[in-house]
C-alpha cells in the first residue's frame, strides 16, 4: 500500500526538558512513555500504545476500565478530568488496566492509542 507510513505505536518528541526511559511525555492532548532518556533538545522516541505502570493519587481508587487522566502538575494519574478546577491541566491517559486501591502509589494503564 502506497500511503502506509508506520504502526504509530511510537511517536519522535524533541525534549523541551531532561527525561529518564519511563518518564512520561506530554503532548498537546496526549500522553506516552519515554522509550529513552534524554536532554532539551534531543529527539528521543515515545510509546503511545500498550500499558504502563505510572504513578497516581494515592487518596482514589480505579476500577478496572475506569478512565483516568495525567496531572500535568503533579504528574500522576486521577481519575479527576479537571483537577483542582483547573481547565487544561489534565490530559486523558486511558483506562485503568487493573483495579488500584486508595493506598496504591502506582496504577496499570492501558494508554487509549
Amino acid at each position: 500500500m502506497k500511503n502506509y507510513i508506520c504502526s504509530g505505536k511510537v511517536l519522535d518528541k524533541v525534549l523541551d526538558s531532561t527525561v529518564a526511559a519511563g518518564d512520561v511525555v506530554e503532548f498537546t492532548d496526549l500522553i506516552g512513555v519515554a522509550v529513552s532518556g534524554g536532554v532539551s533538545g534531543d529527539t528521543i522516541a515515545v510509546n503511545i500504545e500498550g500499558v504502563y505502570t505510572l504513578a497516581k493519587r494515592t487518596q482514589e481508587a480505579f476500577t478496572q476500565g475506569q478512565k483516568v487522566w495525567w496531572d500535568k502538575t503533579n504528574n500522576h494519574l486521577t481519575s479527576d478530568s479537571d483537577p483542582a478546577g483547573s481547565p487544561g491541566r489534565a490530559i486523558f491517559a486511558g483506562y485503568a488496566y487493573i483495579a488500584a486501591g486508595v493506598n496504591d502509589i502506582t496504577a496499570q494503564v492501558k494508554l487509549p492509542c
